[in-house]
Parts: C-alpha cells; structure tokens; sequence
C-alpha cells in the first residue's frame, strides 16, 4: 500500500498539483483514502458472499458516520483494523439476523439500547483530534 501511495502522491507533484513539501501529508491522507476502500470492499465482498449487500451498504454509511462523529478504533497495523471492521460486520450481522430468527419485535431498539450501552463509555468525545477537526469546520 505503502508504494501504491507513493506513486499516486509523485504523480500529483510531477503534474504540479500538490506542493513536494505536503508530500508526508498528502502520502497519510491517500493511504488512508486506499485504506478505506480496501475495507468497505472487503466488506461488500463478504455482504455478497452471504447474499446481503444492501445491509453491506447499510453498515457502511452507519459505520462511517459514527467514526466521523466519534472517532474510532485506531489499530497498530492496518490488517488488524480491516480485520476488526470485518469481524464487526459479522457480528452485527449475526446479531440482526437471530432477533430476526427468535421473532424479536423490538430488535432495532435493543440494538440500539445494547450498542449505547457499549459505545457511550468509549466514544472519544473531546479527543485533540476531535476538536482540530470542529476548528476545520466554518
């Protein structure tokens, strides 16, 4: 990924478009961009696999909203992150799917009760990188 990064940022200087300075910035921002589309394709992928790509889809913009919002998970190394968004797809997944099977009728507001319950004590509220990002805002 590393080198795929490279070659898009050196291009972008060679064409004069990004300044040779900015290229450390701009090498973290495309590997980042690369980053997130391996992901939610992996994620499509696995959505197709068990014949649920709208829910794919679903879980990707819920999932990219809340980390806009809230931050995220940040891994040590990039496969242990795509394994982790893999895996809380899985879950998710798994999890609508046996309220749905037990005929639970109020599934959407126990999942919402339970993830609340999990993700309110770990949501980083006022993170420094939250609040860089508010000034960013106009």
């Amino acid at each position: 990924m590393k080198y795929l990064s490279e070659y898009i940022v050196e291009y972008y200087i060679k064409k004069n478009i990004i300044d040779p300075k900015m290229k450390p910035i701009y090498m973290h921002g495309v590997s980042l961009i690369i980053n997130d589309i391996i992901n939610f394709s992996a994620i499509l992928f696995i959505a197709a696999i068990i014949d649920s790509f709208l829910n794919g889809i679903i879980f990707i913009a819920t999932f990219y909203l809340l980390r806009v919002r809230c931050g995220g998970f940040h891994a040590t190394k990039e496969w242990i992150c795509r394994v982790t968004m893999m895996l809380t797809f899985l879950s998710v997944f798994t999890i609508c799917h046996l309220l749905q099977y037990y005929n639970i009728e109020w599934n959407v507001p126990i999942i919402i009760i339970v993830s609340s319950l999990i993700l309110i004590p770990i949501i980083p509220i006022d993170t420094a990188e939250h609040i860089s990002q508010k000034n960013l805002n106009f």
